[in-house]
């Protein structure tokens, strides 16, 4: 392979593309056996899974070929401890599962590891993995509470990224045990799982490739433990967190016991799980629904600052015993076409991550894909109101042949489309909005026929969206398991089949969404996503997630019409520089009703090398382009940030808010600027 040619790295279904730095020369490599022996490795092979290819040690053709790699390194006994897996085109690897060269048997305690641990994603999918009996290990860049939550959980985790900590080493170091008292000590892991933040020069992902250790990117990973699950996927470009959570809440109370993964914290996925009762229905697939049983103790504690109970936790995960599994759908790096769900909800598609998708074709194609991956005997709910969604359901109906573009079609290989929205045109449909101080009320209506009232605690006309895109989604679940598991009497008629039938389905939706309504009611929402942080002397501080221009507006309006009176102060801070300054004029008009507006400087989630005068210049001409430039400011020091907010807010002379919008640092800025006030 000549200098600088890229290498990829495949395990199953999972790719990360990896450059090869020039001085990097294809060689053999000496992988680590037990007993301290060791054995040569083959070079890396272009387009090969975490494996080399080529006669003898792996399969593929030549002498090993059927009985094994023949170099030393493996025995015939090691050799049935791996897996043989195809590629699509046709040849084939093995992918190891244990034996010598992690320094285990096939019996022992299986172990991954996970670069980038303390990122909201990857965090979770840790604690998935520690509740499945896996050794968990990991690093990032800093510490923080999410590390100290797995470290209390069993794993175990470094500051920092170096080889050492692939090979186990460095892990039990600075855990502070004795050498030779981990684990996870000289022993490979199983597989490497990388955050998208992860770059490709990373020293540990290198390390997986020299030591030829399965590699996945967050996506690949999901994908693969979802597998066999009846999995529920929560996609959209944005309101995939919060219905994510609403829903794995929803079919908790439905069917006993979910497992979920979201990208954000809920303080109500910490709560204790009770028994459950009806264990004759859930046994038989049937979902139960009780509105006298509180399946979560949401009720219970006193509230706190940001509406959640002050004990609760958050964590973005819940770990359950049934099929169920509830997951955000994450079209960034196209994360999502990993993932084979059962059911599946687009709350809307409009162009985002300008680092992945260059138009929004790009996007559409994506998200085809993404729907084309829903099982045929599921089902697809998408918001109506939305243009993305309505052209993505247009495009389902002409690719299913049905010879119909409107919404709603379906054909025998593709899943069924549903609709939900406020517009009179969509089969789920929200009427009656009403709003008294944080409450919102709405009537939920089926195909014109009201079925229930459903009263929520969220703020705005996007949450009134994404809770009956989850009350619309569970019935149809509903349905679609009840019709699944029931079949009428030999003897009776058609007309009494088709009668019992419809009020069957009737009942069935009423008692649904009277149940999720339920859960609904008291749901605490996810942190970050309008967050009270506190309140002191008249001044309240919000926490939001914003950083997309839509999101942007659809918080300040919800937010301007809960606190109407009251003065907003706004702290903006920019999420990568490319969404910037692709969207500059839509954050221009997003930002143009507010009295008082401060700029933070860029985040990049991602290393970068763009010069920091760059950055600094287009948020010094966002904060000047809007009309009202002389009360907005560009302040890229975090110190005079905070003397300059708390200053504005002394000045004021009622009641204020101070609204922190930024998927970065800004929630840590905002909890600085309440301890300030």
């Amino acid at each position: 392979m000549a200098r600088g040619e890229a290498t990829t790295a495949l395990s199953g279904e999972g790719r990360v593309s990896v450059p090869v730095p020039a001085r990097a020369k294809p060689r053999s490599r000496t992988v680590p056996r037990r007993g301290g022996t060791s054995g040569r490795g083959r070079g890396l092979a272009k387009s090969r899974p975490c494996r080399a290819e080529g006669t003898g040690r792996y399969g593929g053709g030549g002498e090993g070929e059927g009985r094994g790699p023949l170099d030393g390194v493996y025995d015939a006994s090691t050799f049935h401890m791996m897996e043989k897996e195809e590629r699509p085109d046709g040849s084939r690897f093995f992918r190891f599962v244990g034996g010598q060269k992690s320094g285990r048997t096939a019996k022992s305690q299986r172990r991954v590891h996970f670069v980038g641990i303390g990122g909201a994603g990857l965090s979770n999918l840790a604690s998935l993995a520690l509740s499945r009996g896996w050794l968990v290990t990991g690093s990032d860049v800093k510490d923080g509470p999410r590390l100290d939550r797995l470290r209390e959980a069993g794993a175990l985790v470094a500051i920092g990224h170096a080889e050492r900590n692939v090979l186990g080493s460095g892990l039990v170091q600075q855990q502070g045990r004795p050498s030779g008292s981990g684990a996870a000590e000289c022993t490979l892991p199983d597989a490497i799982v990388i955050s998208s933040a992860v770059s490709a020069d990373n020293v540990e992902v290198r390390s997986a490739l020299k030591y030829n250790v399965p590699l996945y990117k967050r996506g690949a990973w999901l994908g693969r433990v979802t597998k066999g699950h009846d999995a529920v996927a929560m996609a959209g470009t944005h309101g995939k967190t919060t219905t994510s959570a609403m829903m794995a809440l929803v079919l908790e109370r439905c069917y006993g016991s979910v497992t979920a993964i979201v990208g954000g914290e809920v303080g109500q996925f910490s709560r204790p799980r009770e028994p459950r009762q009806d264990r004759d229905k859930e046994e038989e697939g049937e979902a139960v629904f009780d509105d006298e049983r509180d399946s979560s103790g949401w009720e219970e504690g006193e509230a706190g600052a940001s509406g959640v109970p002050a004990a609760a936790v958050g964590t973005g995960s819940l770990i359950g015993s049934s099929n169920w599994f509830v997951l955000e759908a994450d079209e960034y790096d196209r994360a999502f076409l990993d993932l084979q769900p059962k059911f599946a909800m687009v709350t809307n598609v409009e162009l985002d991550h300008l680092d992945i998708y260059e138009t929004e074709e790009d996007l559409l194609v994506a998200f085809d894909e993404f729907v084309d991956r829903v099982a045929p005997e599921g089902c697809l709910v998408v918001c109506g109101d939305d243009p993305g969604c309505v052209s993505l359901a247009e495009r389902r109906a002409e690719a299913a042949g049905s010879g119909d573009s409107s919404i709603g079609g379906g054909g025998s290989s593709v899943a069924a489309i549903h609709t939900y929205g406020l517009g009179p045109e969509n089969e789920w449909r929200a009427t009656e909005v009403r709003r008294e101080g944080r409450q919102t009320s709405f009537q939920v209506e089926w195909k014109g026929v009201p079925v229930g009232k459903v009263e929520i605690s969220l703020l705005g006309t996007h949450n009134v969206l994404n809770a009956l895109g989850v009350i619309s989604l569970a019935c149809e679940i509903a349905l679609s398991e009840a019709a699944s598991s029931t079949s009428p009497p030999s003897s009776t008629s058609q007309a009494q089949v088709q009668e019992g039938k419809a009020a069957s389905i009737d009942d069935k939706v009423k008692e649904c969404v009277q149940s999720a309504g339920h859960v609904l009611q008291h749901f605490q929402g996810v942190d970050r996503r309008c967050q009270v942080i506190g309140e002191k002397n008249g001044c309240l501080v919000i926490s939001d997630y914003a950083h997309h221009p839509t999101e942007v507006t659809a918080t300040l309006e919800a937010v301007a019409s809960h606190y109407e009176g009251r003065e907003v102060i706004v702290v903006f801070e920019p999420h990568t520089l490319s969404r910037l300054a692709y969207f500059f004029s839509e954050f221009v008009a997003a930002l143009s009703p507010c009295e008082r507006v401060y700029i933070t400087e860029v985040f990049e989630p991602v290393k970068t090398y763009i010069n920091k005068k760059v950055k600094d210049a287009i948020t010094e001409d966002l904060a000047a382009a809007l009309p009202l430039s002389a009360n907005s400011d560009f302040v890229s020091d975090r110190q005079t940030l905070m003397d300059a907010v708390a200053k504005s807010v002394a000045e004021c002379q009622g009641d204020m808010v101070v609204l922190v919008l930024g998927a970065g640092n800004s929630d840590a800025i905002a909890k600085a600027i309440f301890s300030m006030i």
